[in-house]
């Protein structure tokens, strides 16, 4: 039924409304320009009724468009996979590279339709978008990532796509990130207003921290380690745990044991096969102190050792071929490494009934699947062992082995670019995010007898 009201909206914006029963309950229609057909329930069977409520439904609907405000009611969410499908058009037609796919589709799922979800864009406000930084913040801490044991993610090299998983670090985003999550909402928001969704983007900028922050990463002291291994060997000889408990428990010894002695990252420790284990033989040159000579030197006659070279000695060396992070490398690893995967070894013998083949995961669950995180348990391991958090406040995780062994390295004065290359880095990481020794750990170095006799 077309009703004439009284007052009308310009023809070319509206041409009236109709009112329709449709089993009992009244509905109304109506098109406005750029919005096309709007049809909602009046909630009545009272047909005087409806027609009041049809009539101020028409008329806030046409002076909402006049203006300029939109009719669709859209969710973020919506709106992002909207955005979301702009991108991976533009890639498929060349507009774009591929990596914009890799980079911004899981921000934006993850964690930003993550924390905005179905919330109607128009409703979103600039204090809804400062509370988003707290919520990011505390993601993988205390949010709804601290429950999660990696990250899933589609990695593509020479057009072959991966699908892995890595740990996630349990630290709060950096700024870098903060600010480049913040551009893509920013774009998400723009693309709404093009769309017609949004009226206005609010006004919001992710505000730094002028903090200076500490971004080496939290690792062990040797003696650390060693109690976190000690304490490791007491859980699993504990009495009151059962079976599957120990295996699990055992398993995790193992992790923490080869990441330390090894300094791989989780993801690479997490790829490996027991085809990736070389054994290789190597010699390794011998010089011993055959006899003593007299010579002249600018401080004297001094007693030096004259050496001569020996056979070399043909020594077994372990060598893992690490994969991860999208390259593949060779590690030579310390031998002390084949204790622990004798007890991965023994138990998927066990379990499984037969020895490992190359293609069987060295970290495997009771089912011979492999293992892709033991965050569930390392958590628990490093709060017995009062290690859980770091002096300056911040959490270790699995990554925290791979920072104790670069640095323990270099203590030992392993040379640098020889350390980088065995680790899959660089000098340049080594320096800024791994070597944080202590001056006084090298005490004796930095207090050499200048006088070659001790005064005191």
């Amino acid at each position: 039924m077309r009703q004439t009201p009284q007052f009308s909206p310009p023809e070319s914006l509206s041409q009236g409304y109709t009112i329709k029963d449709r089993k009992g309950v009244w509905y109304v229609s109506f098109s406005v320009r750029g919005e096309g057909q709007q049809r909602y329930s009046l909630g009545t069977k009272d047909r005087v009724e409806a027609e009041r409520l049809a009539y101020q439904r028409w008329v806030h609907a046409c002076m909402l468009v006049q203006n300029g405000q939109s009719l669709t009611h859209r969710g973020f969410s919506d709106v992002a996979e909207e955005f979301i499908a702009t991108i991976e058009k533009d890639v498929e037609h060349g507009r774009k590279d591929g990596y914009h796919i890799a980079r911004y589709v899981p921000v934006i799922r993850r964690y930003l339709i993550g924390y905005f979800g179905s919330r109607q864009i128009k409703a979103i406000s600039a204090s809804d978008i400062e509370g988003y930084w707290d919520w990011r913040r505390d993601y993988w801490l205390s949010g709804p990532g601290a429950s999660q044991p990696g990250i899933e993610y589609t990695r593509t090299v020479n057009g072959r796509a991966s699908d892995l998983r890595r740990p996630a670090k349990e630290t709060a985003p950096s700024d870098s990130t903060m600010s480049k999550e913040a551009a893509t909402l920013r774009q998400i928001l723009t693309f709404a207003v093009r769309r017609g969704y949004l009226n206005a983007i609010p006004l919001f900028e992710y505000q730094k921290s002028k903090r200076r922050q500490d971004k080496s990463r939290p690792g062990f002291t040797l003696d650390e380690f060693k109690h976190l291994i000690a304490t490791s060997e007491q859980r699993v000889a504990a009495s009151h745990i059962n079976g599957h408990v120990r295996n699990d428990r055992m398993r995790l010894h193992a992790f923490c044991m080869i990441a330390g002695l090894t300094g791989l990252r989780p993801t690479e420790l997490f790829n490996l096969t027991w085809g990736d284990i070389e054994t290789r033989k190597i010699e390794i040159p011998v010089e011993t102190p055959n006899e003593v000579v007299v010579r002249q030197t600018r401080k004297g006659l001094r007693r030096l050792p004259l050496y001569r070279e020996r056979e070399p000695i043909i020594q077994d060396v372990l060598i893992f071929h690490a994969r991860g992070k999208g390259k593949a490398r060779e590690s030579a690893v310390m031998p002390e490494v084949l204790t622990p995967l004798n007890i991965l070894r023994n138990l998927f013998m066990l379990e499984q009934g037969r020895a490992p083949e190359k293609t069987d995961p060295v970290f495997a669950n009771y089912k011979g699947e492999a293992i892709r995180s033991f965050k569930a348990s390392l958590t628990p391991l490093l709060e017995a062992a009062g290690l859980r958090i770091a002096p300056d406040g911040r959490f270790r995780d699995s990554f925290s082995f791979r920072h104790f062994y670069v640095t323990q390295q270099i203590h030992e004065d392993v040379n640098h670019h020889m350390l980088a290359r065995n680790a899959g880095t660089s000098t340049k990481m080594i320096d800024t995010f791994y070597s944080k020794i202590r001056a006084t750990d090298e005490a004796a170095k930095l207090t050499p007898d200048w006088f070659k006799h001790r005064l005191f």
